[in-house]
């Protein structure tokens, strides 16, 4: 059965359990597929992911030949049976199963998973394990993870500063261009105000020259002329000084507020400052290292150079309502999660469990967060969270935040059905929240 072949390849998952299978399987793409050995000697089993469901096959072998039934054994051995059916549809064996063998999910996915499940398992009554590091773009390698859930915090204030910072800026522009402007129409009135001057003194002294000067050969009519165009210059002028008159009382009556936002966004600013350097020095005292403080603030602002505008203004009104720690955990194991879950939903005494969440590591995308959340009272929903080049945000969402606690923030005042229309409710309470683990 060229058994050293079958061995080597990465979609063979040997002695895996089906649960473990269907576990690291699910939130994959249509296609995807792994190989185990079958409860029955000699045989194995094939799952697959077809119209989004895991659906589990039996690979016979007979007489040195293999294939889904005793009347199609047309194979020599399970990977040239893989091989063919990467190309040709399932369809052949079953009509209902139109999907080829596209995306084989490695064999270390499974060996992740049973190491994170060990640590799971030996840190059972924590609901924070001790490693990990979600700081650096959700890898979980080995550092303190209270230290991280501290540096994530830290992410999170400091952006919170930056946002500050920025809309400040803005205000106080507006203000300097509004005084600025305030200040040129003032001047320009005045300038006005001496031309009318001008022409007011010209024809005085036009309507007291009795006679013309005698000198000066200047007819009536030429007089008359010069008086009229006087009198439409004084007239435009009168009119641009009303204009301008007009806009002075405009721009007074809006100074107020830009001096009352331009003020308002300063106490921001100050506050999310004092917020920075108060946790700064507070991080530093608890033995964190600078350089990972300062790290952390770098990428804070490389993260923070891609939010647009819109988000900035968004986000800033709303409350930032939990700590990270209230939230994130550091295990891959989806059966941990529901654990969780399921044990906070029993302390809420009756109420809606709806909106009650929580994110940790995806197994299978080492890049990726999974939000679990209940909906719909008892119906519980797993979405992969990816991170992308402006943030993290739903896969395909479109809509991205420059730090998790910033799509926690987003999503606890909007609902979920804008990511997926069966979850109609917003995030309304973290798991491990303070008043609900005691």
């Amino acid at each position: 059965m060229a058994a050293s072949a079958l061995e080597g390849a990465d979609w063979y998952w040997m002695d895996a359990e089906r649960n473990e299978v269907a576990e690291l399987l699910t939130n994959e793409p249509d296609g995807s597929f792994s190989v185990r050995n079958a409860s029955t000697q000699g045989d194995y089993t094939l799952t697959v992911k077809c119209n989004g469901h895991l659906r589990l096959i039996k690979i016979l072998v007979r007489d040195g030949k293999c294939g889904f039934s005793q009347d199609a054994l047309n194979h020599d051995n399970i990977v040239q049976l893989i091989d063919y059916h990467k190309d040709n549809s399932l369809k052949s064996y079953n009509e209902l199963l139109d999907v080829c063998l596209t995306n084989p999910i490695s064999k270390i996915v499974l060996a992740k998973y049973r190491v994170a499940k060990q640590q799971c398992d030996a840190d059972k009554d924590l609901p924070n394990s001790p490693d990990g590091n979600f700081n650096d773009n959700n890898h979980f390698e080995g550092d303190n993870w209270n230290t991280n859930l501290a540096l994530e915090k830290l992410l999170v204030i400091m952006t919170e500063y930056l946002r500050a910072a920025r809309l400040y800026e803005l205000a106080h522009n507006d203000k300097s261009r509004a005084e600025l402007f305030r200040f040129s129409v003032i001047r320009k009135k005045s300038d006005l105000q001496k031309k009318i001057e001008v022409f007011s003194d010209i024809l005085k002294n036009q309507a007291i020259i009795e006679e013309p000067d005698p000198d000066i050969e200047i007819t009536e009519g030429i007089d008359k002329a010069r008086e009229n165009i006087v009198k439409e210059l004084q007239n435009q002028t009168n009119r641009e000084m009303d204009e301008r008159t007009s806009q002075v009382g405009m721009l007074d009556d809006v100074m107020d507020d830009i001096l009352e936002a331009d003020s308002k966004e300063e106490v921001q600013h100050k506050k999310f400052l004092d917020a920075k350097e108060s946790y700064i020095a507070f991080l530093i005292k608890q033995g964190v290292p600078r350089q990972r403080i300062n790290s952390t603030l770098e990428s804070a602002k490389l993260r923070f150079q891609k939010e647009p505008l819109s988000v900035t203004q968004l986000l800033l009104p709303i409350e930032r309502k939990w700590d990270p720690a209230s939230y994130l955990v550091n295990d891959y194991n989806k059966e941990y999660a529901v654990e969780i879950l399921n044990a906070t939903r029993e302390k809420m005494r009756g109420e809606s469990p709806d909106g009650l969440f929580l994110i940790r590591p995806s197994v299978t995308h080492h890049d990726k967060l999974v939000l679990s959340v209940f909906y719909d009272n008892n119906h519980l929903a797993h979405c992969l969270i990816e991170q992308s080049e402006n943030g993290w945000g739903f896969q395909n969402g479109g809509l991205y935040f420059v730090t998790i606690a910033d799509f926690v923030r987003y999503y606890s005042q909007v609902s979920l059905e804008e990511h997926s229309k069966p979850i109609k409710t917003p995030l309304t309470m973290p798991a491990l929240a303070p008043e609900l683990r005691q």
